[in-house]
């Protein structure tokens, strides 16, 4: 018989490996000085450059971890379960101390610079949730701390969202935060950030609504004056996203053609809803869902800016689905919270800009390790041979360099080393660790073979 074809069937296959990558660091030293009695020291390669020195987890490591709690909101413990499964034995506290180091070595200068870009741009949102801190300095383990969140417009060519862990919910935070910004400000009702006098504010008509949606919830059989408000709010709703949908005329821009929009529609609708506000706000008792929602609403100029401009939103929601998702439920203690902040705000900034955080964590994690005064790619490319005794032998009997026997050393060694990889099986098939450091790893066997710098091109 002979082939006529093929027939191909496409499967999806997928494995999760640990590996235990080992650095081994050649050892030199000057024979010809053993012999003439000069005390040289040995000369051994430095460790090549880790994400936290001192610890076993490589950038790939990191990201994995710092994904599955941050970007899948798996606990700490979980994720400790999920290395487990993997051959690999972790503690929270060795995880809880991964995403610190990670945080104050690494991240948190990528968060420092996309603060101040977010401060260039032209329209940012804010909002505040809850969070609970169980072992903070002068507070009880049950008190409530504050997260504070902050994103650029949901148009912007640089998404970013920012989350700033505070103690308190004082207007000195967000004025700490934003400095003396003069954009566009989108909020809720909440007075601290009216605070910003240099900002133009605009208020959230999602806030608003949802107070009318809480008043009809306490009614038993529906309908009332709840119900009248939100057929205002769905209308207006409705007319927003036509005007989001329209497209300009010639010579016109998108944020024309909102505006144009929003003052012939959208105008007369909220000139109606004022109008029966006005009417309603005199027969509601104030201490009930009702009067708290038509209060709310009655501060006119802040929900109705937004017609004014059409780069302004109608809402806050697009940040509303970052806080109101509680991914977060407490941190042990304040440095905790503080790294989840900026974990937390690189994770969201990926997802914004469509970037794969797992990836992007890899990249970044390496990149701040070559970014140092490391070799140049033509140095780890040298032979990994070892070095010719006799070339060394010869430079060894200039009499120069005997009487320097530093130098002698310097000339005569070369650092070398190699990165040898292994499962974690066998004799050490739990890698068990206390306190983020691992016992001594069992013999390996060549699989990997990676070669680092001479020692006479790195600084110490």
């Amino acid at each position: 018989m002979h082939r006529m074809g093929e027939a191909v069937t496409e499967q999806l296959h997928i494995e999760v490996k640990a590996k235990v990558l080992q650095n081994v660091r050649f050892k030199y030293t000057c024979r010809h000085c053993d012999r003439t009695g000069i005390n040289t020291p040995v000369v051994i390669a430095p460790m090549p450059k880790q994400p936290l020195p001192g610890s076993i987890a490589t950038a790939s490591t990191l990201a994995f971890a710092l994904v599955h709690k941050y970007v899948n909101g798996t606990p700490l413990y979980r994720v400790a379960q999920t290395f487990e499964r993997a051959g690999v034995t972790l503690s929270r506290g060795a995880l809880a101390h991964w995403v610190i180091g990670s945080s104050e070595k690494h991240l948190h200068r990528i968060y420092d610079a996309l603060k101040l870009r977010l401060r260039s741009q032209l329209l940012i949102h804010g909002d505040e949730t809850t969070v609970q801190v169980l072992k903070e300095k002068n507070k009880e383990a049950t008190s409530t701390s504050y997260m504070w969140a902050y994103r650029s417009s949901e148009d912007s060519d640089e998404p970013i969202v920012l989350l700033d862990y505070q103690p308190g919910r004082g207007q000195i935070h967000p004025q700490t935060f934003l400095g003396d910004y003069r954009g566009i400000l989108v909020t809720d009702g909440y007075t601290a950030w009216r605070t910003l006098h240099g900002a133009t504010h605009v208020g959230c008509m999602a806030h608003s609504r949802r107070r009318f949606v809480e008043a009809l919830k306490t009614r038993k059989n529906g309908g009332g004056p709840p119900e009248q408000a939100l057929r205002f709010f769905e209308q207006l709703y409705r007319i927003e996203k036509q005007a989001r949908d329209r497209k300009p005329d010639a010579g016109e821009t998108q944020a024309d053609c909102i505006r144009r929009f929003r003052q012939q529609h959208s105008l007369p609708a909220l000139n109606a809803l004022k109008t029966w506000l006005d009417n309603i706000a005199p027969k509601v008792v104030p201490d009930t869902k009702l009067g708290d929602a038509v209060s709310y609403t009655l501060k006119w100029d802040y929900l109705t800016r937004y017609t004014s401009d059409g780069r302004m939103p109608i809402d806050n929601n697009i940040l509303e689905r970052v806080t109101g998702r509680k991914s977060w439920l407490f941190s042990d203690a304040a440095d905790g919270a503080k790294a989840s902040a900026v974990v937390y705000s690189l994770m969201l900034t990926c997802r914004a800009c469509g970037v794969d955080p797992l990836s992007w964590l890899r990249h970044v994690l390496a990149e701040f390790l070559s970014a140092k005064k490391m070799p140049t790619s033509a140095t780890c490319c040298r032979s990994t041979t070892r070095p010719n005794r006799a070339r060394y032998r010869n430079r060894c009997d200039g009499g120069s360099a005997l009487s320097q026997p530093s130098r002698c050393i310097e000339n005569c060694a070369y650092e070398h080393s190699v990165r040898r990889c292994r499962p974690p099986s066998g004799p050490a098939a739990s890698f068990r660790l206390r306190a983020d450091r691992a016992r001594s790893p069992s013999p390996t066997r060549h699989l990997v073979r990676q070669p680092f710098a001479d020692p006479r091109e790195v600084s110490p």
